[in-house]
């Protein structure tokens, strides 16, 4: 089935590889989690032929709702079609709709989902154990009470095992996967605080807990623990570090139960792996037959080989930047010793001597720490074949290299070479290298290509060694129990905790070959590929790596026990229906039918063809269509039929000079692909007469477009200016272009000034072209190019209107066009409305007006930017025929008031197309501000009677506007009492005395900074259009500088009542004991020492007053504008309360009343400010719809005779189907036990609904599993 044929450069090694015939799955948006799951279960043969195995029966479901059958579907076409397959359909039947293809999921969580999903499905069938033999085991959850001996085993079924790599609390780490098993079916001490409570005993008492496998499934799919919880940073966090696993995992030493101590001995001394693809990296066989002469040889035969090819292999994944080597002899073993091992220290130290001693170096960096750290056995006295060195040390000895470092009883050896090549050196200074010849230089290439091959033809012996090799552990491992396992499936995640792509390594059991499956992508690769995996190693500074390298490692591991009974390597494709192989041939051609339609669709482009002045915009095909047929359509859209197709043709067109531009003839059978014609592209109607020829381009010509000056110019574009076209020869002088221009428009030559507009922004606005020394000189020389525009005028005169712009230089109003292009360059278009007649309905208008914002500004007056806001002025109201004294100008119908008369436009922000708002009233002079005042009333009983609970609590004020004047801000606040006083007076008829009233700052319904009668109004920061509330009071006072005003209410926790609102002034620096002595006065029913009080910020609802922070007053002497209350403002609202009065609960219907859920909704929008990113996380659901028989449609059968009396029954049986559907979803105990491929979900329970499926049937049927 996985036949290979050659094809480019391997994209994963970087040799010439073969192309696989396994193909992808394509990625709908975010599933690659389900595609790398996909993709293991089909090269899991055994699941892929039970499911072949499996009939669909339409009687059950329908074949977009069943899921089996659309993965049938995705493994046929995986099998038979050589192209990507899509999973479309069976996200359909998984009943998610688009979005979910773009939702983030975890991988195992997917797994857990779908296997669910198909068992419910499988129910009934031959096929509803086929999950269960294959992926199915069991453990045994035990507790054991050490006082009373009770022992308590719960069997619980599992479909994987989650193991764990770092734990925090227990300050453990998993680097190797035998670790985490021991460590997970390890026994936990339950004691001290966390002891257990035995029922029998009646009391907590020590015991211990875990877990022993009982039943082991065919395929153990291990998954591990990379996600969790920083504790520091309550944030979701991966974890990077290395965890190295085995090609071969023995699983018999662990179907019992293990102690803590015993889990460390078990990984100490007898490791369940002896082959690791570490270990292939290291080139580290070991076999124990020590009289096997056959093995010595091999070793030393292939040795050599290996060592060359290991390390290309290795520098391959270096250049790739997929591996880090670390130093350059860091080895990794299983076993790892520390590097104070004696006898190790010793070698160091005599090496070290022997070496210096015959005047070499000693480099500990580039010996291997390591050497003896899995031996207590000196080299020569190692059993069998071994090469125990690393990589770079075998490198080193071949090369020889000045500090390499060597086995013990070889530093001799080296010392002596490099003696001799020291003595040859020095008989022959003078002798130089010769130069490398051309020949040479070939040879070596030819040279570097057979390495390449003999490589790569090692590389092939090495995966035969590997094999080999398992089988013997796999014999021997099959000794101690049956349940031996190899690995054939990888899932990797690359990323973070919250964003990240899923792709993964399988093998092929039928070739042996290793593939990396990554969506629509699969490559074959060398097995070297899976150290890649394992992880980065743990490092001290940093607790989680970022990088991508460092963050793609095995998530998921898949083995498959070694049963040569059971084992099933290949599927043939005779296994695959024809039904399904028809279904496949039918969604190929729909989709092949969806591919051209898409072509299609792309192919179609928008043109524009103009015609004298106008363009249409016509839809083609870029492929299909040719210039002669848009041709057709232009010349029937533009009513020419009449004048004839043959007198029409299309040219390229330039919108922004308008002209013509090349011609297609002899192209018009042409396609727009072919004539290379773009979308969005315009291209230019001509037309001719009978009797006329069309002219080719002549590359010589070309159009110009001249504008004439006249008087009265407002704009200077196109549109206004109609410019006329003149189609002159660039070879021809400016001379023969004037004379042109004078015989047309009947300027004498001497008079005539021809200028073009100048490129910047900086200096002049046009460059004049018939200057002296450009007479003779040729058009093209002058870059007068087609399309350019120039503009004549006759110098003999000024503009006439140059009296109005005195701010003009004599040299700008020489020239005319000059003018008219400065003048421009500073030319505003102010826009304003038509203001209301009435000048007494000031104050009503402007409320109308904010109330509907659709202010129509239908005037517009056009002045210079450099005049003053005063000419401005005087131009609008020359227009409105109303005097400067009774209009008032605004920047927008909220904006602030225009008082800076003596500015020019520019310094005053009066820009071009501003909208002015305009009213009648009196205008603020330049050291005024526009106030508007408010009359501030307390709400009486009666209106709170009219209002709901909740409303009637949280209101302060009701507020009454009574006028909006200009005030003179420079002026105490009693001096501006006394002028607001006297309006009010005029134009509200209520009178006020100023001695007897309060200037507050209104805030909404509430009051707050108290304004100080001797204190000019300024300093309280006025602005245009500051509210101001007006307090009536019933007497003259006098408020102190230390003085403070603040609300105070009592509340009684017992019947939940607050009393009204009153007003206190004290002074800020009194102490808590103080102010209990002034609200004794004011509460006498409260004692003083039983006083608490709260402050309440912004919003109040009553239900919030329990949440508050109560505090007690009496012998208390901090100060009030201190902690805790910090009084240092006016307007703050206290609470008081009897802290003896014990809080009752509410009902039900006083919380509604009190605006619980008013106040919830205020916390939830105050809360989440500032919070973003922050997304509900939702179970995964898949939805498995089967049909289900109507209970009464049976009974009707054989009843015909008695219809009639079947009533509700007949009624009933309408409908002959509803829709039976089960929503799975998976639990997680966790917060980070998994993550998804951008970040993890979590999972609710299990839901079951039914749907109907017939949509005339109103009943909807809901089901729940016995």
């Amino acid at each position: 089935m996985a036949e290979d044929t050659k094809g480019d450069t391997n994209l994963y090694t970087g040799d010439p590889q073969e192309v696989s015939l396994h193909k992808g799955l394509a990625n709908h948006g975010a599933t690659c989690y389900m595609n790398s799951l996909l993709q293991s279960m089909f090269m899991t043969k055994e699941f892929r032929k039970a499911l072949y195995e499996w009939k669909f029966d339409d009687t059950v479901q329908n074949k977009e709702d069943s899921i089996p059958y659309q993965l049938q579907k995705i493994f046929a076409r995986l099998q038979l079609v050589d192209d990507a397959a899509t999973t479309t359909d069976l996200i359909k039947s998984f009943g998610w709709d688009q979005n979910a293809s773009f939702e983030q999921n975890d991988i195992s969580e997917f797994c857990r989902v779908l296997f669910e999903a198909l068992n419910t499905t499988f129910e009934g069938t031959p096929q509803a154990s086929l999950l269960d033999n294959l992926y199915n085991g069991i453990y045994s959850d035990t507790l054991h009470c050490t006082a009373c001996g009770y022992d308590s085993n719960k069997e619980v079924n599992f479909n994987d095992i989650s193991l764990t790599i770092k734990d925090d609390f227990s300050n453990s780490f998993n680097d190797s996967l035998e670790k985490a098993l021991g460590h997970y079916l390890g026994t936990e001490k339950l004691e001290g605080d966390n002891q257990y409570f035995c029922s029998r005993c009646d009391k907590k008492v020590d015991a211990t807990k875990g877990f022993k496998l009982v039943k082991l499934p065919k395929i153990l799919c291990l998954n591990f623990k990379r996600f969790t919880l920083d504790y520091t940073t309550f944030q979701r966090v991966k974890i990077n570090d290395k965890v190295t696993f085995p090609l071969l995992l023995n699983m018999n030493p662990f179907l019992r139960e293990y102690s803590s101590e015993e889990v460390e001995k078990l990984i100490e001394d007898n490791p369940l792996s002896k082959v690791r693809p570490s270990d292939l990296r290291l080139g580290k066989f070991v076999r124990d037959d020590e009289d096997d002469k056959d093995g010595q040889e091999i070793s030393n035969d292939t040795s050599k080989r290996y060592n060359q090819f290991m390390e290309n292999e290795l520098k391959n994944l270096e250049d790739r930047g997929e591996m880090q080597v670390e130093g350059q002899t860091t080895i990794s073993r299983h076993k790892e010793k520390e590097q104070t091992d004696k006898q190790h220290q010793a070698y160091l130290k005599k090496m070290k001597k022997n070496i210096k001693k015959r005047g070499g170096r000693f480099n500990r960096k580039n010996l291997n720490s390591n050497f003896f750290a899995n031996s207590k056995k000196k080299p020569n006295e190692a059993k069998g074949w071994a090469f125990d060195f690393s990589i770079q040390e075998s490198a080193h000895l071949v090369e020889k290299p000045k500090n390499a470092v060597c086995l013990p009883g070889e530093e001799e050896k080296l010392v002596e070479e490099r003696k001799k090549q020291a003595d040859e050196k020095a008989q022959n200074p003078q002798e130089e290298q010769p130069n490398e010849s051309k020949e040479t230089k070939e040879d070596t290439k030819e040279n570097e290509k057979e390495e390449k091959k003999i490589d790569r033809k090692s590389k092939d012996e090495w995966a035969d060694i590997v094999t080999q090799k398992n089988l013997e552990l796999a014999d021997e491992y099959k000794k101690e129990g049956d349940f031996v396992y190899e690995l054939f499936a990888i899932l990797i995640h690359s990323g973070g905790a919250h964003a990240g792509h899923y792709y993964t390594y399988i093998k092929d059991f039928e070739t042996g070959d290793w593939y990396k499956f990554n969506d629509v992508m699969v490559h074959k690769i060398s097995f070297l590929e899976i150290i890649t995996t394992f992880g980065q190693k743990p490092s001290k500074k940093r607790r989680y790596s970022s990088s991508i390298q460092a963050r793609s490692n095995a998530y998921m591991l898949m083995y498959r026990q070694i049963d040569p009974d059971t084992n099933v390597n290949s599927v043939p494709k005779s296994l695959i229906s024809q039904e399904l192989k028809d279904e496949v041939e039918a969604d190929l051609k729909k989709e092949k039918k969806q591919l051209e339609e898409k072509e299609r669709k792309d192919n179609q482009m928008q043109l524009k063809v103009a015609f004298n002045g106008d363009s249409r915009v016509f839809w083609v095909n870029r492929k299909e269509d040719t210039l002669q047929s848009l041709l057709v359509q232009a010349v029937t859209e533009f009513g020419l039929e009449d004048l004839g197709i043959e007198n029409c043709r299309l040219r390229a067109f330039n919108v922004v000079n308008d002209v013509m531009q090349e011609t297609y003839t002899g192209k018009e059978q042409e396609t727009f692909e072919v004539l290379h014609i773009f979308p969005l592209k315009t291209l230019g109607l001509e037309t001719k007469t009978a009797e006329e020829e069309f002219q080719e381009i002549d590359p010589n010509k070309i159009t110009l477009k001249v504008n004439a000056w006249r008087r009265n110019i407002s704009i200077l574009d196109d549109d206004n200016l109609m410019p006329q076209k003149i189609i002159v020869n660039k070879e021809e002088t400016m001379e023969d272009l004037m004379n042109k221009i004078s015989t047309e428009y009947n300027i004498a030559f001497d008079k005539l000034r021809i200028s073009k507009r100048r490129a910047g922004s900086v200096g002049k606005n046009v460059e004049e072209l018939s200057i002296e020394k450009n007479i003779k000189r040729k058009l093209k020389i002058l870059r007068i190019n087609d399309g350019l525009t120039i503009f004549i005028e006759d110098k003999s005169f000024e503009h006439p209107d140059i009296d109005k712009y005195p701010f003009l230089s004599k040299e700008i109003a020489a020239n005319k066009w000059e003018t008219e292009f400065e003048l421009n360059r500073n030319r505003s278009v102010i826009k304003f409305n038509i203001p209301s007649e009435s000048i007494d309905q000031d104050v009503d208008n402007d409320s109308k007006d904010k109330k509907d914002p659709s202010i129509e500004y239908g005037k517009s007056v056009v002045v210079d930017k450099r005049l003053t806001v005063f000419d401005l002025k005087v131009e609008v109201s020359k227009q409105l025929g109303i005097g400067l004294d009774k209009l008032i100008f605004r920047r927008g119908i909220h904006g602030t008031e225009i008082k800076e008369n003596d500015l020019t436009l520019k310094q005053a922000s009066i820009y071009n197309g501003m909208c002015l708002y305009i009213r009648t009233g009196i205008p603020s002079c330049e050291n005024e501000k526009r106030l508007k005042f408010f009359l501030s009333e307390p709400i009486s009983e009666k209106e709170k009677e009219d209002m709901d609970i909740a409303t009637s609590d949280s209101l302060y004020y009701k507020m009454r506007e009574l006028i909006e004047i200009p005030v003179n801000t420079h002026q105490t606040t009693y001096k501006v009492k006394e002028f607001a006083c006297q309006k009010i007076k005029e134009s509200c008829d209520i009178e006020l005395d100023p001695t007897q009233i309060r200037f507050r700052e209104r805030a909404n319904d509430r009051l707050t900074k108290y304004y100080r009668d001797e204190v000019v109004i300024e300093q309280y920061r006025m602005y245009e259009g500051k509210q101001i509330a007006i307090q009536s009071l019933p007497a003259q006072e006098v408020i102190d500088q230390d003085d403070i005003i603040i609300m105070i209410r009592s509340w009684n926790p017992e019947t939940w009542q607050i009393t009204p609102m009153k007003e206190l002034v004290v002074k800020r620096y009194s102490t808590l004991d103080e102010f209990s002595h002034i609200l004794a006065k004011e509460y006498p029913d409260i004692q003083r020492e039983n006083m608490e009080c709260c402050k309440i910020m912004s919003y109040f609802f009553r239900v919030q007053l329990p949440y508050e922070k109560w505090y007690g007053l009496a012998n208390q002497e901090d100060f009030l504008a201190s902690n805790p209350f910090y009084l240092s403002t006016d307007g703050l609202l206290l609470f008081v309360k009897d802290k003896t009065l014990v809080e009752r609960e509410l009902t039900e219907e006083e919380k509604k009343e009190y605006g619980c859920q008013e106040y919830e909704n205020a916390i939830f929008v105050t809360s989440s400010k500032g919070k973003r990113g922050v997304f509900k996380e939702k179970a995964m659901k898949i939805n498995v719809k089967k049909k289900k028989k109507d209970p009464f449609a049976d009974a009707l059968i054989g009843m015909e005779d008695s219809k009639e009396d079947l009533g509700p029954l007949k009624a009933h049986s309408t409908g002959s189907t509803t829709g039976l559907e089960r929503e799975f979803s998976s639990t997680k105990d966790t917060f980070c036990s998994t993550a998804s491929s951008s970040g993890s979900k979590f999972l609710s329970d299990v839901k079951v609904q039914g749907e109907s499926e017939n949509p005339e049937s109103p009943t909807t049927e809901k089901i729940e599993d016995s």
